[in-house]
Order: structure tokens, then sequence, then C-alpha cells
């Protein structure tokens, strides 16, 4: 478990929960993160959500740390 560079990222494919789609990551074992990295969409770094709004840290990668 630790600390990555921040990633996020912008796809909204249906079985991404907006947990996934509307926060950046930051944690290796984030489960929403791995999945992210699995299918090849993680953009680097925070970014904004659809609003132009800083995205927040995830709940889980919060968690982890």
């Amino acid at each position: 478990m630790g600390a990555i560079a921040a990633f996020h990222t912008d796809t909204v494919l249906d079985y991404y929960h907006p947990r996934e789609r509307y926060v950046y990551h930051d944690e290796s074992e984030c489960a929403y993160g791995k999945r992210i990295i699995q299918d090849g969409n993680q953009i680097p770094g925070k970014g904004t959500d659809p609003f132009g709004n800083a995205r927040q840290r995830c709940d889980e990668c919060a968690r982890l740390a």
C-alpha cells in the first residue's frame, strides 16, 4: 500500500461509478483506481470535474492513506 502520483479518468463508461469518474486517485491499493489503470483510462493529475471544479480525493484513497 502506498501513495502514487494522482490520476483521474474522463471516461463516462456506464460501469464506472461516479466515485471513480469525478474524483482523483492517489493510493496504489484503491480498488476504483486499480480498475481505471487496468482499463488503461487513467489521465495524470487531479483534473477537474465536468463543471470545471477541482476534483476531490477519492473516499477509498482517503481511507487508505
